[in-house]
């Protein structure tokens, strides 16, 4: 049975990063990352790799044009909500008006349905996620833990409720290692050993990625971020695009399949 990886990216500008957002700065779209999409899609290309892009349709103005480009080189666009702020909070009412608002954009501006859907900072509560399947949706993969009992587990990411899927994000142990900060900001030794060891058990993978955390260039001045803050932004971040490749190609080496989220929305076997 094929091993499977799910290589995404969270399309959301650098003044979507939730450090940034809360200092409400002054914007330049040149510092707003959607160019790095186009960067990233010469990555898969290299590798022949099609991937899932979660978008969020505030966004659409800059990123338009690089999705565009991804569409036609037969990658899938899903939904990364309206605007990226948490959602878990609001009223289903408030959740299923904004993720219909943001669906009819997407289809406005990219002639496309979307089927995935994933959650703002990785939150969004149970309410929630039971009315995507009633928004239209096939797919969430919003969690790094999936403790519903109704949902039936496919394989090591992949979950089934009622035809509704998961795709829980990777942990080794307690240590997340799906993308974003987690493999970008440690030391790239103890990440490299982390994803060994879980590629070496054959198990499903899902990566994810955002658009700033491949910018080469050097970003604005923000006034009161903290020490910390100013790390996860540029900690490895001028390396991470290599860093991403040789993930590529460790995957690539031990045999998985790379598809995008809904190519795979039929997987009905048995744990794996």
């Amino acid at each position: 049975m094929s091993k499977l990886a799910f290589i995404s990216m969270d399309v959301e500008s650098f003044y979507d990063t939730m450090c940034i957002k809360k200092t409400n700065p002054s914007k330049d779209e040149k510092y707003s990352c959607a160019s790095e999409i186009s960067t990233f899609l010469n990555l898969l290309d290299k590798y022949n790799i099609k991937a899932t892009f979660f978008v969020v349709a505030d966004f659409l103005n800059e990123a338009q044009e690089f999705l565009k480009e991804a569409l036609k080189k037969g990658h899938e666009i899903a939904l990364h909500a309206l605007t990226h702020v948490s959602m878990v909070d609001k009223s289903l009412d408030e959740f299923k008006s904004e993720i219909t608002k943001a669906k009819e954009l997407i289809k406005e501006s990219l002639g496309v349905d979307v089927k995935g859907f994933r959650a703002p900072c990785f939150k969004i509560n149970k309410e929630q996620l039971d009315s995507l399947k009633e928004l239209g949706f096939l797919y969430d993969s919003s969690l790094f833990e999936v403790k519903d009992n109704r949902y039936h587990k496919l394989s090591s990411v992949i979950y089934n409720h009622d035809g509704f899927k998961e795709y829980k994000l990777c942990k080794k142990g307690i240590y997340p290692i799906s993308g974003g900060a987690y493999l970008r900001i440690p030391p790239k030794f103890n990440v490299k050993r982390k994803l060994q060891k879980y590629i070496a058990k054959g198990e499903d993978y899902v990566f994810y990625v955002h658009p700033f955390e491949i910018y080469q260039g050097d970003f604005p001045k923000i006034k009161h971020l903290k020490f910390f803050e100013k790390s996860y932004l540029n900690r490895n971040r001028k390396e991470y695009l290599n860093r991403i490749e040789e993930l590529f190609k460790m995957l690539i080496e031990n045999g998985y399949e790379f598809k995008t989220m809904s190519e795979n929305i039929d997987y009905d076997t048995q744990e794996k």
